[in-house]
This record gives C-alpha cells, structure tokens and sequence, in this order.
C-alpha cells in the first residue's frame, strides 16, 4: 500500500494513464475518406446538412448575416457521423474535428457528394 501523496504512485498513475491515451490514439481515425456516394452507407447527415444551411447564418466577416455554407470537409464530416446501420441504430457514438483557427472560412472548391 502507497502513502498518500506518494511521488513514485502518482508518478505510475500519470504514466498508465498516458499509455491509455497513446493506445486509443494510435486506433483513432487521423481523416475521413470521402462520403460514398453510391448509397453503400445510409446517413440522416444530408438534413443535418440541409438544415445547417437553410437556418444557421454567416456569423461575421465579409459575408456576415448570409446563409452558411459548409465547406466540403465539414458535409463529409457530418455525413460520417450520422452514419446509421440497417437498424437504423448511429454507427458513430463520437467524434472529434479539430483544425486551427479560421479554418472553414474560405470556401473550398471542392463539391462534395
């Protein structure tokens, strides 16, 4: 049994947790392939997207008070995470997108699916 504020125990529980963190890491997806657009995977994401779009506005800069647009990333995004199986049952329970600041704020040429 360790004392309390033991150094060498806290220093083994900070080490087993940062060897947890490295294993999820390393099965953690680093990007998305593109949405198949040939039905192979159903989504309920395209009325997220629609929704996204019809409701939600530009909230500054050049274009503030327009309708929101998504960048391609952001609809391939979404689309994946609203995935649901032939139960209808969510395949993804949760997700992380992160990018540096000001990402999505020029638009990408890119159409998506």
């Amino acid at each position: 049994m360790t004392a309390p504020n033991d150094p060498h125990a806290d220093a083994l529980a900070f080490e087993a947790r940062n060897a947890a963190r490295r294993a999820l890491a390393r099965h953690a997806l680093r990007s998305l392939s593109t949405f198949p657009a040939d039905g192979s995977v159903r989504t309920l994401g395209w009325g997220v997207v629609e929704w996204v779009e019809e409701w939600l506005q530009q909230p500054d800069g050049d274009n503030a008070g327009d309708p929101y647009e998504m960048t391609a990333e952001q609809v391939n995004f979404v689309l994946w995470f609203y995935a649901i199986d032939t139960r209808g049952k969510f395949v993804y329970r949760r997700a992380v997108l992160r990018r540096a600041k000001g990402w999505g704020k020029a638009r990408s040429s890119v159409p998506y699916v």
